[in-house]
């Protein structure tokens, strides 16, 4: 263990705490509420589905091997010398024959005829080679034995672990196909030795086993989440649980199913009597004659790859003075309605319901729906406000809401069959599941993890000086200057859809909001510099390095979710903390990442609406697009929401419009101001959705960046030290550094340690090759390389660039486990690529095992959401 860096006893004492940065007026205050993010599976069924013992037995049939090797070249060279000197041309023979055999690592003995003419040391040293040769080949039958039975022993393992309910409904709904496997698996007769095709279906059974166990991402059923209240230890409330955890189940329609489904299912009657409204992201253009200049939904094609699959375009319409009156009476009204007004000036009813399905059809035009929900009580309301519009489409979505009540308290099999009925009735929809599934922990408190809350706001203080000094604003500035452009430092701008959809034609300027180029302050700090040198095994970063004078600032307003594990140590030396907080990340904060686990009504939700609305500055108003996806949904954060385009639901609170709006520019702060003209004040557009900011679709990018909070969203890439240090090594075509450091600063770890290896040197295993011998050779590349026995691993592929090879899924790899060996292929791709890229491994800290997280007595790794906010300290 080595540290390039030690960390100063003086430096220590110099670095600010929370309270310390209160005496300059600013600090940063951990909010209320957080939440703990749970692994579905206890992660004691790890160590079952390793190969037990069988790498005991390689490293001892590795020494036997090298011990065997040693003599061999010992009685060779001892030959060598011998045949030198030898006048006997038999014996000569002999002894050339023995040499030869002994360099080619092949048995070898002088025949008995010959024999006594040899040296008495030659005899000894082959006889030593001849008891070394059998220790060896009792060693290969050990370990051949050992690695038989550990693979048996995993495999059955895998089958007990495939009984859990947790991995067979979390399999239901993530891939039926594997599930469909873990069915035939289990019915496999006990002992009986899988095939290859079946030894591969295990591999993948065993990865979402290593995932249930290791991966705290909710939404998969794998995972659970507990909303924690931070004030419970500072009340005592942790002393003594009232009872144990318990588990709720909250199955989900898929929303974008369901909405594609209420657009084929609804009766045309039904939906000519649906509200129309104008399209909000519209503006009237006179550069020619008069043109309705409106935004259109399709597919895009530079879309990133993370954000839903919606594009926009521009298109125009002439505003005759027909088209005119015909938008002016149909907004507001049914079809029905405006076709009958349109009747009643003497225009003919059939014509008119043609124009007005053309013009919906254009998305001038939008349906206004009843609000969609996903859960039962949602689905409930949805059923209501459908019922005097059609009665039997009413009806069908009472029995999905029927579905779901069944399906959350029914075991695995039974809810297949309520999946079914659900799929039957939603119909084909893509690849995912017609259900999704959160999960609710009750019980936990903060007092079940080992680190209070005002110590881990301490603990992270180095990453929250980073993260300030890691945030841009720059697509805000951007935006800034095409506004200054456009409309010069004391103009306003009246037409805030035209200023949006002006920058989204702008397919330069969209790159650049999207893509920030702007230079980020710590790598250029002495902090890059010793992140960037560090080496050993872990390294303990100086606290100096993080104080604002050597790490300067670049938001003074921010407000960020750290997402952190705690790590028991092994063995502590002296000195050295017993837990060690561990950083995963820093994402956006505000509630942005706890939204989706909020109810209506609840104290958490309360807390969030009065926390948004008591900030300071513009007043925040939701950007609430759903999109179709089930993590946007949540309780209303705001008092208000701006109107959206392709987002036509029936509104649960006072909406903004988008013509309602003006900009002007505040030289003062250098920056856009939004004002609300219905509410009479200034507005940030504010995204609480889970989908990060940056994959929103273009207009509602450009929306979220028309306010300087923007900034709180480039954190999670632009404080993340090694992937960017990383992709600044392979964008200058140098590679990956073989090794990085675990660093830390006190008892934060600032970043896993992390090992790089060209995919191309990683051994593959041979068609016709066992998987023993596979293990052996994966055994020794590992120890050449001095990689970790586990650890998670990604991918790079070579030819996607360093961005969007950096954002590989990671997955849970064992070099001693069965799962590894028959599926590292898979990990790598194929073996003829032109670009294989790299293996990236990042060290496994906590052990899954040693999670200081017990519920049922067993481990279970979890992670802590921690919102904090960096704000003028407050009188007491």
């Amino acid at each position: 263990m080595s540290a390039a860096i030690a960390m100063s006893a003086a430096a220590a004492a110099a670095t600010p705490g929370p309270r310390e940065g209160a005496a300059r007026g600013r600090r940063w205050q951990i909010e209320r509420w957080g939440t703990a993010r749970v692994a579905g599976l206890s992660a004691d069924v790890l160590p079952a589905l390793r190969l037990a013992g069988a790498a005991a037995a390689d490293e001892a049939l590795a020494r036997a091997e090298a011990e065997l090797a040693a003599a061999q070249r010992a009685a060779a060279e001892r030959a060598h010398v011998e045949v030198g000197g030898c006048e006997d041309r038999e014996l000569r023979r002999a002894l050339l024959d023995v040499k030869r055999r002994l360099f080619n690592g092949k048995p070898a003995s002088i025949p008995a005829a010959v024999a006594p003419g040899a040296s008495e040391e030659l005899r000894g040293e082959l006889a030593r080679v001849e008891r070394l040769d059998a220790a060896r080949a009792e060693a290969s039958r050990a370990f051949e034995e050992a690695f038989a039975a550990g693979w048996q022993a995993a495999s059955a393992a895998l089958r007990r672990s495939l009984s859990d309910e947790a991995i067979a409904r979390g399999m239901l709904l993530s891939s039926p196909d594997l599930r469909c496997a873990a069915e035939h698996l289990l019915a496999r007769p006990a002992g009986k030795p899988p095939t290859a095709a079946e030894q591969i279906r295990e591999a993948a059974l065993a990865r979402y086993v290593f995932r249930a166990a290791t991966r705290t991402t909710p939404f998969s059923s794998f995972a659970a989440v507990a909303l924690l209240d931070w004030r419970d230890l500072d009340l005592g409330l942790d002393r003594a649980r009232p009872g144990e955890l318990t588990y709720e189940s909250r199955p989900q329609i898929h929303v974008g199913a369901l909405q594609a489904w209420l657009a084929r299912t609804l009766s045309p009657e039904a939906t000519a009597r649906l509200p129309l409204r104008l399209n909000p992201l519209r503006y009237r253009d006179e550069g020619g004659p008069p043109a309705l200049v409106f935004a259109q939904a399709g597919v895009a094609a530079g879309a990133p790859q993370a954000a839903p699959r919606l594009g926009f375009g521009l298109a125009s319409l002439d505003l005759t003075p027909g088209v005119e009156r015909v938008l002016r009476i149909a907004a507001g009204r049914s079809e029905v309605e405006a076709a009958a007004a349109l009747a009643a000036e003497g225009h003919d009813p059939a014509a008119a319901r043609r124009v007005l399905a053309e013009l919906v059809r254009l998305s001038v035009l939008e349906r206004v729906l009843p609000r969609l929900g996903a859960d039962p009580p949602a689905l409930g309301a949805l059923a209501r406000a459908l019922r005097g519009l059609d009665a039997a489409a009413a009806d069908r979505i009472e029995q999905l809401a029927g579905h779901l009540a069944r399906y959350g308290g029914a075991p695995a099999r039974e809810r297949a069959a309520v999946l079914a009925a659900v799929e039957r009735e939603l119909g084909p929809h893509g690849e995912r599941a017609a259900l999704v599934e959160d999960v609710a922990v009750r019980g936990l408190t903060p007092g079940d993890f080992p680190v209070p809350p005002a110590d881990l706001a301490a603990d992270l203080a180095p990453a929250l000086a980073l993260a300030r000094a890691s945030a841009s604003r720059r697509a805000h500035r951007l935006l800034t200057e095409a506004f200054l452009a456009a409309h010069g430092p004391a103009g306003t701008c009246d037409d805030v859809p035209r200023f949006i959809t002006s920058a989204v034609a702008n397919t330069p300027l969209m790159r650049a909001l999207r893509f920030s180029q702007d230079p980020i302050a710590w790598m250029a700090a002495p902090l890059g510099r010793a992140v960037a040198s560090a080496e050993g095994d872990r390294c303990a970063l100086d606290p100096a390095l993080f104080e604002p004078h050597v790490l300067p600032a670049t938001c003074d307003r921010l407000a960020v979710s750290a997402f952190v594990q705690l790590a028991p140590a092994a063995a502590p030396r002296p000195g050295e903390p017993e837990i060690a907080v561990v950083l995963n990340g820093l994402q956006s904060g505000r509630y942005k990442y706890l939204s989706r686990f909020l109810a209506e009504g609840d104290a958490a939700a309360q807390e969030a609406r009065g926390r948004l609305a008591a900030e300071g500055g513009p007043r925040p108003v939701e950007i609430d697009a759903g999109l179709g996806l089930n993590f946007q949904l949540h309780p209303p954060l705001t008092a208000a929401a701006i109107e959206l385009p392709f987002e036509a639901v029936v509104a649960d609170r006072p909406a903004v419009r988008l013509c309602d709006l003006s900009l002007r520019f505040d030289p003062a702060a250098s920056e856009l101001r939004v004002r609300s003209a219905a509410l009479g004040c200034d507005i940030e557009p504010i995204h609480l959705g889970f989908l990060r900011d940056t994959n929103l679709p273009d207009p509602l990018f450009v929306l979220r960046a028309l306010s300087p909070r923007i900034a709180d969203e480039t954190v999670a890439e632009r404080a993340d030290l090694y992937n960017l240090l990383d992709a600044r090594d392979l964008a200058a075509g140098r590679g990956l550094r073989a090794h990085r450091p675990r660093l830390e600063v006190g008892r934060l770890v600032l970043e896993r340690a992390r090992w790089a290896v060209p995919a191309e040197e990683i051994p593959r295993k041979a068609a016709s090759e066992r998987y023993s011998s596979f293990f052996r050779r994966v055994a020794a590349f590992r120890r050449a390389r001095g990689l970790p026995e586990r650890g998670f691993a990604r991918h790079l592929a070579g030819g996607g660039g360093a961005g969007a090879a950096l954002a590989a899924s990671r997955m849970l790899i064992d070099w001693s486990s069965p799962a590894t060996l028959a599926g590292l292929d898979r990990l790598l791709g194929p073996k003829d690529a032109a670009a294989p890229g790299w293996l990236v491994i990042t060290e496994l800290l906590p052990e899954p095992e040693a999670a200081p997280l017990r519920i049922g007595g067993r481990p279970h790794v979890a992670e802590l959401v921690v919102q904090l906010r960096w704000e003028a300290d407050r009188a007491p």
